[in-house]
């Protein structure tokens, strides 16, 4: 019988990434900072606080930091990344800022007809520097695990998170222009970048900034075909981006005290104006990061149908947050996440 792997084996930092991950998403978001904290002591440990092992696992950080309402650490986290990525001698000319990211990519993006300098064979320093800048290009497609965010996406949604969504857009427009350029207009990795811009370019308010979710959608079905998992998740999300249905929670209890159970109603509604077709059935989960117990912990949910009702009993007064987490029932897909505040007052004495 086979032994498990030693907990300095890749194998085994990758499941706990993961496991940090998906806790982020799914459960109380610091235990998964907890987790994330003991995985990077961990490789520094083991490795040293500039090796690679160590700086793979700092996006998982960021991102729990991220998911518990700490986005001005995890762009902290990010930006040592940069900054301790670019001093590893297997790195030359790695950027080391977020504003180095954007340079480079807008490099890569203008390399047509730049003349070569004095003193090479003009064919061979061309050669060299839009090899160069390539695979700079490409090491901000690297991410941690095969479903999860890019380096660069990551990046942008911590500086929209920290309150920055015009600094995400700038550096998306610039990954973008730079992955057409080095990669072509329909690779993957270019559509994944133009999707992001989509996105935040709406997160910023300037949708207009961004192409049309019809040219999108178009572009992603022509490379991935239109039954593809990438293509139905983009379709749900441009979707949920300019919904024809909004999600609403409900609070369905006149006095929170605590120690007193409390029931918050989730359900979807159709904007007057819409006239798009119902959305499949979700799976709706709930998690609160305080010793707030949620039950149940996950509901099935028919858009259209009766609403699906939570409990949520508090044991001490105070803000407690909530999040809901919907995926779709069929993959498993995550389609969106909402967070809300219940104020819980004191018991009161009769």
């Amino acid at each position: 019988m086979r032994g498990r792997p030693p907990e300095e084996h890749e194998t085994t930092f990758w499941v706990r990434g993961n496991l940090a991950w998906l806790a982020a998403d799914t459960g109380p978001a610091d235990d998964a900072v907890r987790w994330a904290r003991d995985l990077v002591d961990d490789a520094t440990e083991l490795f040293g606080p500039g090796h690679r092992r160590t700086l793979e696992v700092l996006p998982v950080l960021a991102h729990a930091l991220a998911q518990a309402d700490e986005p001005d650490e995890a762009l902290e986290v990010l930006r040592d990344l940069l900054r301790r990525t670019a001093e590893l001698p297997a790195r030359p000319h790695y950027p080391g800022t977020v504003e180095d990211v954007v340079r480079v990519h807008e490099q890569a993006a203008a390399r047509d007809g730049e003349p070569a300098s004095a003193g090479r064979p003009a064919q061979q320093e061309d050669d060299d520097e839009f090899l160069h800048l390539g695979v700079l290009v490409e090491m901000f497609t690297e991410r941690f695990g095969g479903f999860l965010p890019t380096l660069a996406a990551q990046l942008a949604h911590t500086l929209s998170d920290a309150g920055d969504p015009a600094a995400a857009v700038a550096l998306l427009r610039a990954v973008h222009a730079g992955r057409a350029r080095m990669f072509g207009p329909d690779h993957p990795d270019t559509l994944e970048s133009l999707a992001e811009l989509a996105f935040a370019c709406l997160e910023a308010g300037a949708p207009d900034a961004a192409p049309s979710h019809e040219e999108l959608l178009a572009r992603w079905e022509r490379t991935f075909g239109p039954d593809h998992p990438d293509t139905a998740d983009l379709r749900w999300r441009l979707r949920t981006a300019r919904p024809a249905w909004r999600v609403r929670l409900t609070l369905l209890t006149d006095d929170v005290t605590a120690g007193r159970p409390v029931t918050i109603e989730v359900r979807l509604e159709r904007e007057d104006s819409a006239t798009a077709t119902v959305p499949p059935r979700l799976m709706v989960a709930a998690s609160c990061p305080t010793a707030t117990t949620v039950d149940p912990a996950t509901a099935e949910y028919q858009p259209g149908g009766a609403p699906t009702r939570f409990t949520l009993a508090a044991p001490e007064p105070g803000a407690h947050d909530v999040r809901f987490t919907l995926y779709d029932h069929a993959s498993g897909l995550v389609l969106q996440e909402l967070k809300t505040v219940v104020h819980v007052q004191g018991a009161r004495e009769d």
